[in-house]
């Protein structure tokens, strides 16, 4: 009895079951359960529509068993993917019935995903080719790209401009703008524009983009093209919003810069991912104003949102900034091995550079073990996308790898040195130019040099300029002219490069060609110093403890000597030393002491200006180091250098600095007024290294000390 009761409790469930299940699938759901395809294929409409995509596949696959085509084809379109996980499997399983009851886009699909997904070219070749004799116009258009290509079939690029021709002229969008491109590859450029204006009228996005394209490059009014971008973006193509932004962003009519961020973020709603990356950075710009005072809301969040969308949609400018943003620790917490992430992508979405950056990091070893063949890769990667710093890198890398004894690799690194050059990378011509001025793998030739540190300064590279300042001043491979010489050193400094400021100030205290001015050369010296030049320090210590110029005053000289120490000046270390031995801390001397004169009668001499003999050391030295010179172009830098005259920063940067030669380069107001005050002890004076730099036995340096270039 109990059996009884519970068998026929089941039975009153299921029923209850099957009558919810008509009630919420209505009357369709029903019949499809009888066997109704028909009705398995309106369920499944009735569950997509209110969002079960899942159930509605389960519909769709009922009534494809049952017979019904075009449930076959709507259920394989739910298993690739996108409102489901995709499952290719149950796709092809689809699909191919689909195909064998007649319907030619189950076909068409059915060889896209042997294609895409199993990489199986034979069948998807014979699937499409299939769905084009059943005259689906897309397969043939896919049939085209095959013949063009050459898969399974040698490329036939006449058949395929056929296939384009006869769907451009059934009126296909598609097929007018396949064949545009293919004419416009072949300077048929009227007929190519012709193609394009009637896909663009077939309500075809590029079409209209690339008629608008064509026309900017023409030169005709950005008004006109701007109509075919804003067709071309209201058909939801994401570049025509992108160049319609462009046009009211920077063009010369109707800017609109409210209206040209509304199309980029409309672009990058369509994935246009450099859209995306504009808009990443205006948001991360603090103060970002445009037209008449528009303020761009700043928002780090959303910036590094868009910039992040930007680098998913393989916008390699996105993924560089991510990497910049994750590297420096600005805005968000420092993670290297991100910001290595993201270059590494950058540079694989074709950014030159992020491949630099990388580069640069396996060079130095940052976060990474050290590994010259990884930066020597990822520099070459740069150069061959004509990236002036990835060849300029590439060929410091081949100058350091081999003592430059190696005549093949001198080679490379003169070609590479030349092909920066010849990109307009500054740093790149006066690699050249270090090349003829040390003979690596050349004949050694100082004029040719001089002529590619010329090309180098024209382009606003310091380092060059300063050693052109050098080669007038001594006469090598250039007449020997002191004013030319200061120019050159002037502006060096003017560019930021350390060691023309401090040549400027030399130049002030020497007096060559131009009146003696201390308090000149204390303001470009103590500009050198400030940019961690150890000869600048070095010599204001000089000034400092003589009396030159400025109050005399050992302490202040001490603090000069101890900061020209800690940037490796080994003479400012002797001095330090010698000085600390003469001199006791200014608090415990006296009065008398403290308004008494010079130690020595040496000390006492007329300072006004170095001696004749001292200048004539500077020239010499000037000769004698041009090489050292000119590999101290700064820390930061993975220079060209000689292997033994390398400076001892201690102030070494620890971000990447920007990719572009200018980026390189520090800023400085050589205005007097705006000078930093001259004589002010470097702040680093309470942790001078004493007497580490001198070692055991060398004699200290006798108490007169002249100024060194």
């Amino acid at each position: 009895m109990t059996e009884l009761k519970t068998a026929m409790h089941n039975m009153f469930r299921m029923a209850a079951i099957s009558v919810v299940s008509l009630v919420l699938s209505g009357c369709d759901g029903g019949l499809c359960l009888f066997g109704d395809g028909s009705s398995c294929f309106s369920a499944g409409s009735k569950k997509e529509h209110q969002g079960y995509h899942a159930e509605a596949a389960d519909y769709y696959g009922k009534g494809c068993v049952l017979g019904d085509s075009a449930s076959c084809n709507r259920a394989g379109e739910i298993w690739v993917g996108g409102d489901v996980p995709a499952n290719y499997y149950k796709a092809v399983e689809m699909f191919r019935a689909g195909c064998r009851n007649g319907i030619s886009d189950s076909c068409r699909r059915l060889g896209l995903i042997y294609r895409d997904q199993f990489g199986d070219h034979r069948n998807s070749l014979r699937m499409i080719h299939q769905a084009c004799r059943m005259k689906n116009q897309e397969a043939c258009n896919d049939l085209g790209h095959v013949l063009r290509e050459g898969f399974v079939l040698p490329p036939d690029d006449a058949a395929a401009m056929d296939i384009f021709a006869r769907g451009c002229y059934g009126d296909n969008a598609s097929s007018c703008f396949f064949l545009a491109g293919m004419l416009e590859e072949r300077k048929m450029s009227d007929k190519a524009f012709v193609l394009y204006h009637k896909s663009c009228t077939l309500k075809h996005g590029s079409g209209c983009n690339r008629v608008g394209e064509i026309m900017v490059k023409n030169g005709e009014a950005q008004n006109e093209a701007g109509e075919f971008f804003r067709k071309s973006c209201d058909l939801g193509f994401g570049n025509g919003c992108f160049n319609l932004a462009e046009i009211r962003f920077h063009g010369t009519e109707n800017q609109d810069f409210r209206e040209a961020v509304v199309l980029y973020s409309r672009a990058c709603r369509l994935n246009h991912g450099h859209s995306c990356h504009i808009l990443g950075e205006i948001m991360g710009n603090e103060s970002y104003y445009v037209g008449d005072n528009v303020n761009m809301m700043h928002n780090m969040e959303l910036s590094s949102l868009y910039l992040q969308k930007s680098c998913e949609l393989r916008d390699g400018d996105g993924c560089n900034d991510l990497g910049i943003i994750y590297y420096s620790g600005e805005h968000l917490a420092v993670n290297r091995k991100e910001a290595r992430r993201f270059f590494w992508l950058a540079c694989n979405y074709g950014n030159a550079d992020g491949c630099v950056r990388l580069g640069r990091i396996y060079q130095d070893g940052i976060d990474v073990s050290p590994d010259v063949l990884a930066a020597e890769k990822y520099f070459l990667m740069a150069c061959d996308r004509d990236n002036g710093e990835g060849c300029f890198r590439l060929a410091s890398v081949y100058m350091n790898s081999s003592g430059e004894t190696d005549e093949s690799v001198t080679d490379d690194a003169y070609r590479y040195a030349q092909q920066s050059c010849s990109l307009d990378f500054a740093e790149g011509c006066r690699a050249v130019g270090e090349i003829f001025d040390r003979g690596i793998g050349r004949e050694l030739d100082v004029v040719l040099a001089d002529k590619y540190y010329d090309v180098a300064c024209r382009m606003n590279d310091g380092a060059s300029c300063f050693y052109l300042g050098v080669a007038y001043y001594s006469g090598r491979g250039v007449p020997q002219d002191y004013d030319r010489s200061r120019e050159y050193v002037m502006k060096s400094c003017e560019l930021g490069y350390p060691q023309g400021c401090t040549g400027a100030g030399i130049i002030y205290l020497n007096g060559k060609n131009v009146e003696v001015d201390p308090a000149l050369a204390i303001k470009y010296l103590t500009l050198g110093c400030s940019l961690k030049d150890g000869d600048a320090c070095y010599n204001i210590g000089v000034m400092y403890e003589r009396g030159n110029g400025v109050p005399q005053n050992a302490d202040t000289s001490k603090g000069f000597y101890g900061a020209g120490c800690d940037l490796g000046n080994t003479e400012a270390c002797f001095a330090y030393d010698d000085l600390s031995s003469r001199v006791p801390p200014a608090e415990n001397l006296s009065v008398s002491e403290k308004e008494s004169g010079p130690a020595s009668p040496d000390e006492g001499e007329n300072a006004s200006s170095v001696s004749e003999k001292a200048v004539g050391e500077k020239v010499q030295n000037a000769e004698e180091n041009m090489t050292e010179r000119r590999d101290g172009v700064s820390s930061e830098e993975n220079r060209i250098k000689d292997g033994n005259a390398e400076r001892n920063n201690n102030a070494t940067v620890s971000s990447i600095p920007p990719v572009s030669g200018s980026g390189d380069r520090v800023s400085v107001n050589t205005n007097a007024d705006n000078a930093p005050a001259g004589g002010s002890v470097p702040q680093n004076d309470k942790k001078v290294k004493k007497s580490g730099k001198v070692k055991k036995g060398d004699t200290v340096r006798k108490t007169v000390r002249k100024h060194k270039t």
